[in-house]
């Protein structure tokens, strides 16, 4: 079951930038115990939660960005209640990170020695779930918007090295 949703559901748009405040993310409530049992009764096995898009929107609570769940108008740690939940129904969870940010400045300025020491701080890890049981899917932005999200560079070491503790699963283009 692939979840996506964010900031940009409350903007009602597909894509934004930065432009939509984190505040306007209101859900009423994060029912994840509720979204993985329904995989579960569904048959399935695995969640893929969206936890950062392209817009650079995080559904964790991070001190890397101000753009989170921690400054929205609902402070709950998606990723983490979705971990909680996956750990309870036994679920494989995978957790899918946009590589292209279009809030973060140094994606587009200073992408090798600025954006990946970012990103890889930043990089979600639920409590109770080690990351070597999880599956993490790193996307990169290719196609008609390289002018503004340049191809990160495809070095093996540059992702591997920092990546050991997780099952990487690969970079996916789009």
């Amino acid at each position: 079951m692939f979840l996506h949703f964010g900031v940009n559901t409350f903007g009602n748009v597909e894509w934004s930038d930065d432009g939509i405040d984190a505040r306007s993310y209101q859900p009423d409530e994060i029912d994840a115990d509720g979204w993985v049992r329904t995989v579960r009764d569904a048959g399935m096995n695995q969640v893929i939660l969206i936890t950062k898009h392209h817009d650079g929107f995080c559904l964790w609570n991070t001190d890397y960005t101000d753009y989170c769940m921690k400054n929205s108008g609902n402070p709950t740690d998606v990723v983490a209640e979705t971990a909680k939940a996956c750990k309870k129904y036994g679920i494989r969870l995978g957790l899918y990170y946009s590589l292209w940010d279009r809030k973060e400045p140094s994606y587009k300025d200073n992408f090798m020695d600025g954006y990946m020491p970012y990103m890889l701080n930043q990089l979600p890890s639920p409590g109770g779930i080690p990351p070597k049981s999880q599956t993490f899917l790193l996307a990169a932005a290719h196609g008609a918007y390289q002018s503004e999200a340049p191809v990160p560079p495809r070095h093996k070491n540059l992702w591997t090295a920092p990546m050991r503790s997780y099952s990487l699963r690969g970079i996916l283009p789009q």
